[in-house]
């Protein structure tokens, strides 16, 4: 062999390994890491007594008070979160609890938004992919999630997008591989209204008053008729992901998580994709439990306790543990919960006997088509106001169940629309005001 040939070869493969190491470590240490998620990872890694494992998102990680559950089930409880997740997600982070733990049951909690598309956003794995353990992990979390973007160079160089911008991002993220909960305890003293409860749980203190963001947010989308069912990659992951847990001899159980009942009403996807992963959980013999579906003396809505459109306070999340564990200690027993639960969307969409929000949509000639978001068994009823500059009112119609209305606006005036419902005249009106909502909402949300 030419020796001049086999030193370049050596020269190369020492560059390529030499490189691969700068690579990993910049894409550990360059990275804006999440505090929460490192410290979730790292203490479930030194964990050896999960009995029960709760999967998810963010809203697990804000919405399972764990104490609670160990408490009330008798079973040591983890949640085991990275913020974003998805399957790929799912996977890898399920992969690293069993490095320690075999659970007794582990239960998925998903929403809707994980099927409306099998890629994965870039969020968790930057937040997940420094806290992983052992290179075979890594690997096939990154390639998972690459296989179906096709972002392998972006994925592989995460610090470019998502860099420690500062020499204190630079050294927290250092800090929390050497002593995370140490690390954490500094930043905590600087967090004033939220707090790591251990185990997963992020209790949060806010204030849950979401009326601005609702009524400028979630204006109901078109409805192009589209089923939107499963997309088969879901399948195919959600089934791989029970195989690969049931192969531990752990119990598996799908929960799908309640959110702000604004989704559900204005988006035409979320109720379909909800009905779709029922049934799809069904015809595959799933254990699934929708909390989006409980009815009121099971777990009472929920609403007025998110502090944002998808996460609760401490409060909504002692609520809605307190229901999981009182359905986890049924089924553990076999007791018949079925009866807790509306089984179809047109069920639930009855029961909800209040408006979330209304708009107003401009149309020609000055006529004002308006529109609420509401139960399907309720009749909504509308008042409209004329707003001066100065604040004047001039009431243009009564309540009534007229959509539209004709107002020829002068510069800086309002159309105040005020809804109700005709079957509860006494429950506060909700509002929205053209142009003063309707500028900002168009730029969030595609109008009817």
């Amino acid at each position: 062999m030419n020796k001049s040939l086999l030193v370049k070869g050596l020269r190369l493969l020492g560059f390529a390994a030499v490189f691969l190491l700068v690579l990993i470590a910049a894409d550990f240490f360059l990275v804006d890491t999440d505090s929460v998620a490192a410290l979730t990872i790292r203490e479930m890694q030194q964990a050896d007594d999960i009995q029960l494992a709760i999967v998810g998102s963010s809203v697990v990680r804000d919405h399972f008070n764990e104490d609670m559950i160990t408490r009330e089930t008798g079973l040591s409880s983890f949640s085991v979160t990275a913020p974003g997740a998805g399957f790929q997600t799912f996977a890898a982070i399920t992969e690293e609890l069993y490095k320690k733990n075999t659970p007794e049951l582990l239960c998925l909690v998903l929403e809707p938004y994980n099927f409306n598309t099998a890629r994965e956003d870039p969020e968790p794995s930057y937040k997940l992919m420094p806290w992983l353990t052992g290179l075979g992990t890594r690997v096939r979390y990154y390639a998972a999630n690459a296989k179906i973007d096709g972002y392998w160079v972006d994925r592989a160089l995460i610090f470019r997008d998502f860099p420690a911008r500062s020499l204190s991002a630079f050294l927290k993220t250092v800090r929390m591989h050497i002593d995370p909960a140490g690390t954490f305890a500094e930043i905590q003293k600087g967090l004033e209204d939220v707090r790591y409860m251990g185990r997963g749980f992020l209790r949060h203190e806010k204030t849950s008053d979401l009326s601005d963001v609702i009524r400028q947010q979630m204006i109901a989308e078109r409805d192009e008729g589209y089923d939107f069912p499963l997309l088969p990659e879901s399948k195919e992951m959600l089934l791989a992901y029970r195989d690969s847990v049931e192969a531990h001899g752990t119990r598996f159980m799908v929960i799908i998580s309640d959110n702000h009942t604004t989704h559900a009403l204005a988006e035409p996807d979320y109720l379909r994709y909800m009905q779709h992963l029922m049934d799809f959980c069904r015809d595959n013999g799933i254990e699934c439990y929708n909390l989006y579906f409980a009815k009121e003396e099971f777990l009472p809505n929920l609403d007025s306790f998110f502090y944002d459109l998808y996460h609760m306070t401490g409060e909504g999340a002692d609520l809605e543990t307190a229901a999981f564990c009182r359905l986890l200690n049924a089924v553990c027993t076999g007791e018949d919960v079925s009866g807790w639960f509306y089984e179809k969307t047109w069920q639930y969409r009855e029961s909800i006997t209040w408006i979330t929000n209304a708009w107003v949509h401009p149309g020609e000639d000055g006529v004002f088509t308006v529109g609420c978001n509401t139960g399907s068994m309720v009749t909504p009823e509308y008042r409209f106001t004329r707003v001066a500059p100065d604040g004047t009112k001039t009431l243009l119609s009564d309540w009534s169940g007229e959509k539209t209305i004709r107002a020829d606006l002068e510069e800086g005036e309002n159309l105040l629309l005020e809804a109700r419902l005709a079957e509860h005249p006494e429950q506060d009106p909700v509002f929205f005001r053209y142009p003063a909502d309707y500028d900002y909402a168009l730029e969030h949300a595609d109008l009817y």
